[in-house]
């Protein structure tokens, strides 16, 4: 599993960090939210608080169904997108043993059903990297790195 930071120097795995996120219930929930600037579904930053401790989480709540959706990519037909879906590819991950999916757990925020996912600190979107023409990280288990 990869570790992820939650709060003041504290290592967490990620499975660990969904279950602490249904135990507290979302203690918090800070009301400001921030706009994620990546992503076609609007995604927002929110901080989750529980006894003191603080981490970033990205809430989902997209819902969209449409007959016909065009896009520069072509036209696609029965077109749906839903938060839900995001729950359901990390817990098939988990099946899987993909332990490189960051978890997602589903919530109300404000009064409307979402998805929350642990954001991830320090990383970068693919295409971000290619841009800078960086060289991926080799992984940790990689005979290269």
């Amino acid at each position: 599993m990869l570790p992820s930071q939650f709060g003041a120097g504290r290592n967490v795995r990620f499975g660990d960090s969904r279950i602490r996120a249904r135990d507290a219930g979302l203690a918090r929930l800070r009301a400001e939210q921030k706009s994620i600037p990546k992503g076609v579904t609007l995604p927002t930053r929110a901080t989750l608080e529980y006894n003191g401790v603080r981490h970033d989480a990205a809430v989902q709540t997209v819902n969209i169904a449409k007959v016909s959706y065009q896009s520069a990519r072509g036209t696609e037909l029965n077109f749906k997108d839903f938060w839900g879906y995001n729950v359901a590819g990390y817990e098939l991950a988990k099946i899987l043993e993909l332990d490189m999916v960051p978890p997602y757990i589903e919530r109300k925020v404000g009064g409307q059903s979402a998805s929350l996912s642990w954001w991830v600190n320090d990383s970068m979107m693919e295409l971000d990297r290619k841009n800078r023409r960086m060289e991926p990280r080799p992984r940790a288990t990689d005979p290269a790195g």
